[in-house]
């Protein structure tokens, strides 16, 4: 395979445990890497029982350090909605710009 315009989805995805009605509790993956510039892009979603303790932001941290240590990309990205205020407080606490 060229390296030219290489795109790769998800190269991992995580989805963390089901309720007793076979509802996820959490997923997280790279929805997509973009090999030829080092780019990584996160996605997550946590179920609502489980906001406000922190799980997001660490996970979210440690999909960083993968991205850096493992894959060997040179940047992580996210992408969410301005008004979702839960979803975009986790990358201005993990200081994206």
């Amino acid at each position: 395979m060229s390296r030219g315009n290489q795109h790769r989805r998800c190269k991992l995805r995580v989805e963390s445990g089901r309720s007793g009605d076979g509802t996820r509790s959490a997923a997280f993956l790279f929805n997509q890497i973009d090999e030829t510039n080092g780019i990584g892009y996160i996605g997550y979603w946590l179920a609502e029982k489980f906001n406000g303790k922190g799980i997001m932001t660490r996970v979210v941290s440690d999909l960083i350090v993968i991205a850096r240590d493992e894959l060997h990309l040179q940047k992580a990205d996210i992408c969410c909605a301005t008004e979702n205020k839960k979803s975009r407080s986790i990358p201005e606490r993990l200081r994206f710009s």
